[in-house]
């Protein structure tokens, strides 16, 4: 047909830069004092070597609850971060996990990610059951009673009654 064709090449070919949080696991349920674990991948393209801050917050409010600092990899690579906090409260909250948006980053909405837990202050009740008397039996029952947040029963199936009695729990 003899038409000219004229192209011209329109964008860039650098990836876009972005830091990006994903795949958020906590779990739904924690006692008052445990330590819970916030685990995520954080995947950067454009920021390798650049070190950020990852932040723990309740929603709504501005405080800290807990932060680290997270040196990114290389471009395009994910990788595991982890960010513990303990709560002081019981109640159901819930917690975001963010990362300060960098200069010149082009999508930030997805640097934060939100999970509800709820926190519980119970005891765990534990019943050790055990046919004979044994070392590693007295050894794990004594742990196990001291533990404040451990409601401990015991069976010892093959035991004198004497120590029945003795045991006392």
């Amino acid at each position: 047909k003899g038409v000219p064709l004229y192209l011209v090449g329109l964008g860039d070919d650098r990836p876009v830069r972005n830091v990006k949080l994903g795949d958020l696991l906590v779990d739904d349920v924690a006692f008052l004092g445990d330590v819970v674990s916030f685990e995520a991948r954080l995947t950067a393209t454009g920021f390798a070597g650049r070190e950020v801050s990852l932040v723990l917050r309740q929603h709504g409010r501005r405080d800290v609850l807990a932060r680290t600092t997270v040196t990114l990899g290389r471009d395009g690579f994910s990788q595991q971060v982890r960010l513990p906090y303990r709560p002081t409260e019981e109640g159901q909250f819930r917690y975001v996990l963010s990362i300060e948006p960098l200069e010149g980053e082009v999508q930030t909405d997805d640097n934060r990610l939100e999970k509800t837990v709820r926190v519980r202050k119970e005891k765990v009740r534990v019943l050790l059951v055990q046919a004979d008397p044994s070392y590693e039996y007295r050894y794990l029952r004594n742990m196990l009673a001291r533990e404040p947040s451990i409601e401990l029963k015991t069976v010892l199936q093959n035991a004198d009654l004497e120590h029945a009695r003795q045991d006392g729990l």
